[in-house]
């Protein structure tokens, strides 16, 4: 059978030959500016104009609703880009994990190209395409309605085009629209964003709904074994106790860490894994029977060991992701916390997707299908396609309404901090400045995260 990557590259060189055919054919009626060619239309302007005017009271009351969001955005955006600034360069060890540098696009295949198979499904174009199909027709679609609401004039509607990458725009009269009030401005500014996350949650409840329906247990996947943080301080010797593992000797006891793996220290502490019938046994992967029985849930597999006692012996089934299946035999030890209960010693993780919305998010948006205490696959290969194309769909909707709201002159937010400082102040120079100097503060910072990557990496 062959591989769904093979059948996607075929498709991005057919699209990139269809690209360059219509680019060549329509080269007279493009603009250029820079390396983007732009299609106009007023194909999208007879839309807008019906939805901006049928429903303008409803239009009304969401502006207040947008531009809250958009504050709430750029405050979060800004958090969270200080603090990577600050971790990033604090924290070698981010660049041992992630070989990836921290300005990295967001193009077909980029887990495969930097490194980040673990961290993220596959990439397909044919998802890329989707994605930024629906992400850009609802933000410019979004700005060209309240346009219309605020009565500010739309010259054009039409796609971008950025070698194989496609866009939208909505193109306002920038005079009519500088001569609008602020608050109008910024519901303009914000309702892009304010669409992207509107449609990412939308999205979020279908990939909430085919999971449900569509996948079922693989059992309980082992992510790690128990552990615990000993300060460095309290080590008093290291020696290998069998090719897997080296037992560390402290003040506080014995110890184990995996041969061939870097400590992990922080804050003047290393992690360490507790003696425990698991790490002997070198246990990996999904377990799917437990003395026989299949494993269906987080709760049921947890459910095993009530009762059970040091001493007491059990037989696991696991199922690793190259479909290579193994058999342990178990005796279990006493719990550090209860010398009366059995300890086994493994980490799942602590998520079950279907357990409920909240889970689900977390578990879809940050750990995606790895890291779980319940592994889940698909009925069929398709819904697994499928999942995976919601995935991208929301996690690229939530992503461009973050980044967009970033104070940086190019993007959105840069517009929406300086009509916001503008009507603070009432002074345009005083906010031009502003402007400028957060946008040039964000841009170095950018710079300065790239170059510390590079040196990290390369010397």
């Amino acid at each position: 059978m062959v591989e769904f990557w093979i059948y996607d590259v075929v498709f991005l060189a057919l699209f990139v030959a269809w690209i360059l055919y219509f680019l060549k054919k329509n080269e007279k009626t493009l603009d250029k500016e820079g390396w983007m060619y732009m299609y106009r239309t007023k194909g999208g302007i007879n839309l807008i104009n019906k939805i901006g005017t049928k429903y303008k009271k409803s239009l009304g009351y969401l502006r207040y609703v947008i531009v809250i969001t958009g504050y709430f955005l750029m405050a979060g955006i800004v958090y969270l880009f200080g603090v990577t600034v600050v971790r990033y360069l604090r924290e070698p060890w981010i660049t041992d994990v992630i070989k990836a540098p921290p300005v990295a696009p967001l193009i077909p295949y980029f887990p495969q190209l930097f490194g980040l198979e673990g961290f993220f499904p596959n990439f397909y174009f044919t998802y890329f395409l989707v994605a930024i199909a629906i992400v850009a027709f609802v933000h410019e679609f979004s700005h060209g309605i309240f346009m219309k609401f605020a009565k500010i004039k739309i010259k054009s509607t039409g796609i971008v085009f950025l070698g194989p990458i496609l866009g939208a725009f909505v193109e306002e009269n920038k005079k009519s629209f500088d001569g609008k009030g602020k608050f109008n401005r910024l519901s303009v500014l914000g309702a892009g964003v304010f669409a992207n996350v509107v449609t990412g949650i939308i999205f979020l409840f279908l990939a909430w709904g085919l999971f449900n329906v569509a996948y079922v247990s693989h059992g309980y996947t082992v992510t790690d074994y128990a552990y615990t943080a000993v300060p460095v301080g309290s080590i008093l010797s290291m020696e290998n106790y069998s090719e897997e593992l080296i037992m560390v000797e402290t003040t506080f006891g014995n110890y184990f860490w995996l041969q061939d793996y870097d400590f992990y220290v922080e804050d003047d502490y290393v992690k360490l894994y507790l003696d425990s019938p698991a790490i002997h046994k070198g246990i990996e992967g999904n377990i799917v029977l437990f003395n026989g029985e299949k494993v269906t849930g987080r709760d049921q597999f947890q459910g095993f060991f009530d009762g059970l006692k040091p001493g007491d012996q059990l037989i696991l089934k696991t199922v690793v992701e190259d479909g290579r299946e193994y058999y342990y035999g178990i005796t279990l030890a006493e719990h550090p916390g209860d010398n009366e209960t059995g300890f086994l010693g493994i980490v799942g993780g602590g998520l079950d997707p279907k357990a409920g919305l909240g889970e689900f998010s977390i578990y879809s948006l940050l750990l995606y299908l790895k890291g779980s205490a319940v592994d889940y696959q698909p009925v069929y290969s398709f819904f697994g396609f499928l999942f995976n194309l919601l995935w991208w769909i929301v996690i690229i909707n939530f992503l461009v309404a973050l980044f967009n709201m970033l104070p940086l002159g190019i993007l959105d937010g840069g517009q929406f901090f300086y009509v916001s400082i503008l009507g603070i102040t009432k002074s345009d120079k005083f906010s031009k400045g502003a402007y400028k100097f957060i946008t040039w503060l964000i841009a170095y910072s950018f710079l300065v995260l790239m170059l510390v990557w590079a040196w990290r990496v390369f010397f």
